[in-house]
Formats: C-alpha cells, structure tokens, sequence
C-alpha cells in the first residue's frame, strides 16, 4: 500500500468515526428530549412527533454547517490562490 493509500484509507476511517460520534449524539440527545414514559414496549405519538422533529432539525443543522464548512473552505483557498479541490 503507497503512502497515499494510507492517507486515504486514514481519512476514511475519522470520516466513520466522526459520523458516528455525529448520529450518537443525535440519537442521545432526541432520545433525552423526547421520551418520557417508559411504560410501554413502543413510543407514544407525542414521543414519536417529537423524535421526528428533533432528528430532521438536527440533520437540517448538520447539513446547513457542512454547507458553511465548504463555504469557507472555498472562499480560504481563493484568497490563499489555490485552485478549488
């Protein structure tokens, strides 16, 4: 394996982490929001509206900020003359 391929396979595998540790999160914290009873084997539908909510408004979140990120990252290299990646 070339040294690129390792830096390659390296950036794939903090790409994983860094999703996962992003969709625990999320799950942590939707779950603490919304659930409230744990009297039944299945969520109520206040529970599950509010699941629903909690989720897309995250993603929405996470998307608008890598959105930015790109943005940004853009906007750094034209100004440093480098070409866009």
């Amino acid at each position: 394996m070339s040294g690129q391929d390792a830096l390659v396979k390296e950036i794939e595998t903090l790409q994983m982490q860094d999703m996962l540790r992003l969709y625990n999160e999320m799950a942590e914290m939707c779950f603490n929001k919304c659930v409230t009873s744990f009297r039944a084997k299945t969520l109520n539908s206040k529970e599950d509206t509010c699941l629903d909510l909690c989720v897309g408004k995250y993603m929405k979140n996470m998307t608008r900020c890598g959105m930015r990120f790109a943005e940004e990252q853009y906007l750094q290299q034209q100004q440093a003359g480098q070409p866009p990646q």
